[in-house]
């Protein structure tokens, strides 16, 4: 039995007000079970749009010629050592289409690459507590649970 081989998966950057990857964000939020008010989703699009390439980077991701979901990785410093570089997946998604396939693999492994290569020392994320899923997804791939976030939500 051999090992499955990995797919090909190209990273594009995305364009600024690619009005495709906000439509994308917004089945993205619905597929979550997130309905997110429509003023703020506004303004995080936008803020995506004008922070692309300085220290958030989106990408979108394609196999061939059709795409297959998309990444994006922020640099910041760390809280308490400003003068460590922390690279945090603040957003990612692989189309239903084509889960199950290595195809997110690939695509975390290259945000983890990237992130390394602009002089991130940790690679952080967060997975709603829902999402099963995409805990195990991580965990497989070596994030370990650090913290629980909580939000006051009345």
């Amino acid at each position: 039995m051999s090992a499955r081989r990995a797919p090909e998966v190209q990273l594009e950057s995305l364009e600024p007000g690619d009005e495709e990857f906000h439509r994308t964000m917004w089945r993205y939020w619905r597929e979550l079970g997130v309905d997110p008010n429509p003023l703020w989703a506004s303004r995080y699009l936008s803020r995506i749009d004008d922070e692309q390439g300085i220290d958030r980077f989106t990408f979108w991701a394609s196999t061939g010629s059709e795409r297959c979901g998309f990444a994006m990785v922020r640099l910041q410093p760390d809280w308490l050592l400003p003068e460590r570089t922390v690279g945090y997946i603040a957003e990612f998604y692989v189309f239903p289409s084509h889960r199950r396939r290595g195809v997110g693999r690939v695509m975390a492994e290259r945000m983890i690459a990237f992130a390394r290569s602009r002089g991130a020392e940790d690679v952080e994320l967060d997975v709603l507590p829902t999402n099963r899923r995409g805990m195990q997804f991580w965990q497989a791939l070596g994030f370990t649970l650090s913290h629980h976030h909580m939000r006051y939500a009345r």
